[in-house]
């Protein structure tokens, strides 16, 4: 009774490191020893076993890994120096992995024998512990785990053909060919094209390649996350992409965009263009992809801008020739630098141009330099060419050539104000191009007559081009601009003076209505427009030349006094004609009612020369 209390006293001074006092007491007997160990003393307690046979062992990873599982097997047994022994099973451990580290340092790639040896040596602690509960394993096995990726790594360069091993180091291989889903068409939002190209830059820089051809991503590949789920973004895109080919205009749209892309890929030095589509309803923006540039914003931008023109031509035609809603997509393609546009354009529009309207594809072609007015005046040939009835395809090379350049001067000549109330952009149609009359007037040599300019079809504008007269093209611009505005907006008194209105009351505006709803229903030509006008005599079938000539006239006096009012001081505000009792300045009204008489003049030369048709000479 007497030797247990002395013994429980015994346990607890050495729970308190009291070790001295426990000599003194002499109070340790053999029995808390191990009889089996040689090196122990008789009076020694299990920890100090411990301790012997860790030094004992010293950095050898076999004999450090015996004493540990000979202090685990004490502590299962419930070993009075339970606590002690848990912390020297830790030490251990921790022993163990230092000079198991070591010796993985320690070898290189000429030894892969002794690579394996310490691998195989893991893999049996390592493999002792899988199927256990997590909190259960042993940490031992998780810290060499750690360490296991340099060996298997020399294992891979002893045998670079085991692709078993690379999966087992964490390597996946990389089936993917990205680049391909750059072309799917539900694959072009700007978020998903960044995701794919910075995949694309990841995958070059970190994988490696086989001596069998095949690549692998290593395990700590930064983007594997996003590499692994790019399949089910895919998915997850081509499922919202069918999702909306259920609507016609959608579909037409990707149709188109397809189209489109191959054409474009086809045309010689575009081969290495990318393009992605924006639909911009009732447009689609197939805009070229760069880096310098987001394209859905420019798209967005873009597409504002040609909804203005929109809301203008059918806010002056819609009721007028009952226009229809435009049902199917109006395509326009966009590229970045000025310069790639002109390659392209080359041969096709007038030089130093930022846009052209190409008739067949209905394509309008822009550079993004592009501004306001080009969009104006490509889109208003645009939206003629679809309200147009008929084959507008076969015959366009027949079609008045003044009238569709005309027309679209008078919208791409709309001016933008900035409302002072709503602080929004106020748009105003039918304003004076004084830049168009001043090119005439510069190059009044090259102008066609009247007679010649209703008569001018677009198999003349190719002829210019062939011929290399821009400049006569160019005179079509301004000659069909002023002609539109003499005809929405000529009016005189009888005194001869012009009759300025806010709203254009022109005495030849329905005529030229009726002219212009006959071109949308198919009809063209200098006859049409005279009998449009009541310029034709029916019982000759012929043009009444008593009534031409007093229009020609007309015509004329009204290109002069125009002119005359650009350059004379404050007759023009916002590029509105101001009437001569509202001229002033300063508050004083400085204006007299000579300034809208037209001036008088004869027209030049003989009627029948100014009806002769156009020569290569002219």
């Amino acid at each position: 009774m007497l030797l247990s209390k002395k013994i429980g006293i015994m346990h607890n001074l050495n729970r308190f490191g009291i070790l001295a006092v426990l000599l003194v007491l002499g109070l340790l007997n053999s029995s808390c020893g191990d009889s089996a160990d040689s090196t122990t003393s008789g009076d020694s307690s299990t920890a100090e076993i411990a301790r012997q046979k860790m030094e004992e062992a010293g950095s050898n990873i076999e004999d450090l890994n015996n004493v540990r599982n000979w202090i685990k097997g004490k502590i299962a047994a419930g070993d009075p120096d339970d606590l002690d022994l848990q912390l020297l099973s830790s030490d251990t451990a921790s022993k163990i992995v230092s000079s198991f580290k070591k010796l993985v340092q320690g070898v290189d790639e000429s030894n892969p024998k002794k690579a394996a040896q310490l691998r195989h040596w893991a893999e049996k602690i390592i493999d002792a512990e899988k199927g256990k509960a997590v909190g259960e394993r042993d940490p031992l096995a998780k810290s060499l785990a750690k360490q296991m990726d340099y060996l298997w790594e020399i294992a891979l360069k002893a045998d670079p053909n085991n692709n078993d091993l690379r999966r087992q180091l964490g390597y996946v291989e990389d089936t993917k060919d990205l680049t391909s889903y750059l072309s799917l068409p539900f694959m072009d939002e700007d978020k998903d094209i960044k995701i794919i190209e910075d995949l694309i830059e990841a995958v070059a820089e970190a994988s490696v390649k086989s001596p069998d051809g095949k690549k692998w991503l290593p395990k700590d590949f930064p983007k594997m996350k996003a590499y692994k789920g790019i399949d089910d973004l895919v998915a997850k895109r081509k499922a919202e992409h069918e999702e909306k080919l259920k609507d016609p205009f959608t579909k037409a749209a990707y149709q188109l965009l397809a189209e489109t892309k191959e054409y474009l890929k086809n045309k010689k030095n575009l081969s290495s263009y990318k393009w992605v589509g924006r639909v911009h309803h009732p447009y689609l923006f197939i805009v070229e992809r760069d880096s310098g540039w987001n394209e859905s914003k420019i798209a967005e931008k873009k597409g504002k801008q040609m909804d203005e023109l929109i809301h203008l031509f059918h806010g002056e035609y819609s009721k007028t020739f009952k226009l229809k809603e435009i049902t199917s997509p109006m395509p326009i393609v966009i590229f970045k630098r000025l310069s790639s546009y002109r390659q392209y354009a080359v041969g096709k529009t007038l030089q130093g141009a930022l846009g052209h309207f190409e008739h067949g594809s209905d394509r309008i072609i822009l550079s993004d330099e592009a501004g306001r007015d080009t969009m104006y005046h490509e889109g208003t040939h645009q939206l003629i060419t679809y309200h147009t009835k008929g084959d507008t395809v076969s015959n366009f090379l027949s079609r008045s050539y003044w009238f569709q350049e005309g027309v679209a001067e008078y919208f791409g000549g709309t001016a933008a104000f900035l409302d002072p109330k709503t602080k929004e952009l106020r748009f105003e149609l039918g304003v004076l191009q004084g830049g168009r009359l001043n090119g005439w007037r510069q190059n009044e040599e090259a102008a066609y007559t009247l007679w010649q300019l209703l008569g001018l079809t677009f198999a003349d504008r190719q002829m210019n081009i062939a011929n290399g007269k821009q400049n006569k093209n160019l005179m079509v611009y301004a000659q069909g601009w002023l002609l539109v505005y003499f005809l929405y907006n000529f009016n005189v008194n009888d005194k001869d003076m012009v009759l300025i209105t806010d709203r254009p009351t022109g005495k030849y505006k329905q005529g030229f209505l009726t002219y212009m709803k006959g071109e949308l229903d198919g009809k063209t030509g200098r006859d049409f427009f005279l009998k449009c006008l009541g310029l034709w005599d029916e019982n000759s079938n012929s043009v009444d030349l008593k009534k031409w000539e007093k229009f020609e006239l007309e015509y004329n006096r009204y290109y002069n006094w125009l002119n005359r009012k650009l350059v004379m001081r404050n007759h023009v505000l916002n590029r509105k004609l101001i009437p001569w009792q509202k001229v002033t300045n300063k508050g004083k009204m400085i204006g007299d009612e000579e300034d809208d008489i037209l001036p008088v003049e004869v027209l030049p030369g003989t009627l029948a020369d100014r009806m002769k048709p156009p020569t290569n000479d002219d």
